[in-house]
């Protein structure tokens, strides 16, 4: 920016001379200003259409400096802003073992709710089950009660008879004692009259006694009845009271339910900022070219992942849409690396299995120098799978190359190519 400014100046400084000189020629007569040598016509005009040709190209040139200038104060204010933002990232990342761990604590305590949760729901079927068949019991007893009220009528209707019959049967002793005298004093056909009324009187007492014992057994089954209604009643309560505690039970669950989406909305957010973080820096190291400039994961309001890529403007367009062939492949190599050390941050070795479908020489080259230089920084141990040969020059560890006669049909050869570079 120093030697920006330094070159506007002297085209500043020169655009100035270049206007005296202009001026001066043209208000020159048939002598030139400086040496005061005759200057013709011809001449004058040639100098001052060269003066002006260099006034123009120094203001183009003053233009293009001044754009340049504020263009490298724009990039100045921007890697500062760039730089506080790293410092900020620096800080949140000392702090992030700890959000990790609590995390993880808070990951267990979601898992075991979520058991506890099933436990209960299980529980409160099983308990509504028992509920409606509670009540199902309730209305029968319910019937089986007023059917006991209606047969304790009966009883006391027929305890009112019996009452009648105790007194017909007073009353039946005493003419028993009018017939003894009558006996004595009608004749024998009265007495004879008079026993059959006796027992018919009898025959009738002995019905009603009968009635009387029918009646009596039922009303010690309604009784046995009533007990049975009132321990079911009591079961009936207990279970409403398990019901509205399974209901607090429950709303404590839904509270414990927000605080688990609230804690997953932040592991996502922090599990998005890291991996396109990796990302960014793996797509600069893979990516050979400059028509894309970053790799992201983006997330839309529904929740759904996209991968999306950065144009030389700073636009984001969708990988799907826009890339390549070549280009989904490295952004898969990088999707996957980034993935991978997010999800297991003690990772210690990865596969890769013919990353190079779909590259160009280019890209398999710098695919190689990756693989070489910066991954071993990310894992200790890389374990790589291809057909390509030019891939050799990614290895730095142990190299084998696999290999069988196909038309004899034979086994499978193992060479060793190369050992590690420490050896």
């Amino acid at each position: 920016m120093e030697e920006v400014g330094k070159e506007l100046a002297r085209v500043e400084a020169r655009e100035g001379e270049v206007g005296r000189g202009l001026r001066e020629l043209l208000s020159a007569g048939p002598s030139c200003p400086v040496c005061e040598a005759p200057l013709e016509r011809e001449r004058k005009e040639a100098l001052v259409e060269k003066r002006r040709r260099e006034l123009e190209e120094l203001a183009a040139r003053k233009v293009e400096l001044q754009t340049e200038l504020r263009r490298l104060r724009e990039e100045v204010k921007r890697l500062s802003e760039l730089d506080r933002e790293v410092r900020r990232i620096e800080g949140e990342l000392k702090e992030l073992p700890e959000l990790r761990k609590e995390l993880e604590r808070l990951e267990g305590e979601r898992r075991e709710k979520e058991r506890e949760l099933e436990t209960c729901e299980e529980e409160l079927e099983v308990l509504k089950e028992k509920h409606r068949k509670a009540e199902e019991k309730r209305e029968e007893s319910w019937r089986n009660c007023q059917e006991a009220k209606n047969r304790l009528e009966m009883a006391k209707s027929f305890f009112e008879l019996e009452r009648q019959l105790r007194e017909r049967q007073v009353q039946r002793l005493h003419f028993q004692r009018e017939l003894w005298e009558l006996e004595r004093r009608y004749k024998e056909e009265e007495v004879r009259r008079m026993r059959e009324e006796k027992e018919a009187l009898s025959s009738q007492l002995e019905g009603v006694r009968g009635e009387l014992r029918g009646l009596e057994r039922i009303l010690k089954e309604e009784g046995e009845r009533m007990e049975l209604l009132k321990e079911n009643l009591l079961e009936l309560q207990k279970l409403e009271l398990e019901a509205l505690k399974l209901k607090e039970a429950s709303e404590a669950l839904g509270l414990i339910q927000t605080a688990l989406s609230k804690t997953q909305a932040l592991m996502r957010s922090l599990f998005v900022e890291q991996v396109n973080q990796l990302m960014e820096d793996l797509w600069q190291e893979v990516y050979p070219y400059g028509d894309y400039t970053s790799l992201r994961l983006s997330v839309d309001e529904e929740g759904n992942y996209e991968f999306e890529l950065r144009d030389r403007r700073g636009n984001w367009l969708p990988l799907e849409g826009v890339a390549s062939g070549g280009e989904r492949t490295d952004a898969c190599f990088v999707i996957r690396v980034a993935l991978a050390r997010v999800l297991a941050p003690g990772l210690g070795w990865i596969v890769l299995d013919e990353p190079t479908h779909n590259l160009d020489a280019e890209a398999i080259q710098e695919l190689a120098r990756v693989l070489r230089e910066r991954l071993p920084s990310l894992v200790r141990q890389v374990l790589l799978i291809t057909h390509e040969e030019r891939l050799e020059a990614a290895v730095s560890g142990y190299l084998y190359r696999f290999y069988r006669d196909k038309d004899r049909e034979g086994p499978t050869m193992v060479e060793q190519i190369s050992l590690p570079e420490m050896f």
